[in-house]
């Protein structure tokens, strides 16, 4: 039962867009209503969990109309933010990385070795 309860709870988390304060609050207060349900009925079933909490998303949907309108848009601008770093900075990094071994190898060719002898007369 663990099992399936923290595949709801992952659920949960991934479709709650808000801070991360009130994620975790949220989290606890479904968890400890969770906990009292067990001790009322130790031998319940994961059927009967989810029927008690209800699907995930609708439940992070309830919850997000209970926030401040701002702070789930800044929830939702940091998640693009996130995802935009997450796709354009190891690009970033690999342009960078080959103009850098271009310019070396760049260098290194025009780098000519002459010898020269020096004599000394007295």
């Amino acid at each position: 039962m663990t099992k399936a309860l923290n595949r709801y709870y992952k659920t949960l988390r991934k479709t709650l867009i808000c801070s991360h304060a009130s994620k975790t609050r949220f989290i606890k207060e479904s968890d400890a209503f969770v906990a009292d349900f067990l001790i009322d009925k130790p031998d319940a079933t994961v059927e009967e969990l989810s029927a008690l909490l209800g699907d995930p998303v609708v439940l992070s949907e309830t919850f997000m109309e209970t926030l401040d309108p701002a702070e789930i848009q800044h929830s939702k601008r940091m998640r693009s933010i996130c995802k935009i770093l997450v796709v354009v900075l190891p690009v970033a990094i690999i342009i960078f990385l080959g103009i850098l071994i271009y310019y070396i190898t760049k260098a290194q060719s025009e780098i000519e070795l002459t010898q020269e002898i020096v004599t000394y007369l007295y």
